[in-house]
């Protein structure tokens, strides 16, 4: 698939998410076809922060981002996901699970600014796998052999924050945390209702508190969970995208021979 057809691909998916702030393919890149990968883009993986990137360490295999359909500077071309614990983590589990998951709040690799990023698994000229229960993952390396590559997609926290805002009335205060980790609002907060939202491998507490009517929580934990999983939903939709090959495959035959030469 040509970086046209994947801008057609993802365009779509920014009128159905407005706190999406990218979608990015990352075809799986193993570390023989490093070179060839870098000559054939004119670009070098890199790992780092958007202020500092640099060269990437050597690794078994890398998933640079290849593809970009984004709201702010293209900054992330060539920016391997894995060379971030966090990021890799999700891939890994994304890959076991056959199924998307989502990191912990982090640097988002195109605009520097807090986000989350969901990871969407394909595997080469194959069906959908079906996902598997958690406690049954599929062995890390048998996974892998069949992985093509990932699609991924990135919201800003701050985007997401403001259409949980605009979810419930002025004046409702809201505190959102992932695990242990604050998110937005004020930090520390008791007061009002809180409800727990489990999603693509994470889970979200949101806590609202208002003068007002004290059901107020409903609808921005509706939207969080939305959010998290409309992307999902929409790029499993377009597996109809080719007849030949399945939809996501984001690399044309010639590549994935290569790869798996």
């Amino acid at each position: 698939m040509s970086p046209t057809e994947f801008r057609a691909f993802a365009t779509p998916l920014f009128a159905e998410q407005s706190a999406l702030s990218s979608v990015s393919w990352l075809p799986r890149i193993r570390d023989p076809r490093r070179r060839a990968y870098e000559r054939e883009f004119d670009r070098l993986i890199t790992e780092g922060p958007p202020s500092a990137r640099q060269t990437a360490a050597k690794r078994p295999a890398y998933f640079p981002v290849t593809y970009l359909v984004t709201t702010a500077q293209e900054r992330a071309f060539g920016f391997d996901a894995g060379s971030d614990p966090a990021r890799f983590r999700a891939i890994r589990l994304a890959t076991q699970l056959s199924r998307g998951q989502a990191t912990p709040p982090v640097t988002l690799a195109n605009s520097g600014k807090p986000g989350i990023v969901i990871y969407q698994p394909v595997f080469a000229d194959q069906p959908v796998p079906p996902p598997v229960p958690a406690d049954q993952a599929a062995p890390a390396a048998r996974r892998e052999r069949e992985l093509q590559g990932i699609v991924s997609g990135a919201y800003r926290v701050d985007s997401l924050v403001a259409s949980l805002r605009s979810s419930v009335p002025a004046g409702t205060v809201l505190q959102v945390r992932e695990s242990n980790t604050h998110i937005s609002g004020p930090r520390e907060m008791t007061d009002g209702e809180s409800a727990r939202v489990t999603a693509v491998g994470r889970s979200w507490v949101v806590r609202a508190s208002t003068n007002r009517s004290p059901s107020l929580l409903l609808p921005a934990t509706v939207l969080l969970t939305g959010a998290a999983l409309a992307l999902l939903v929409a790029l499993m939709l377009r597996q109809a995208f080719t007849r030949e090959r399945y939809a996501l495959t984001m690399v044309d035959e010639r590549m994935s021979e290569r790869d798996v030469a």
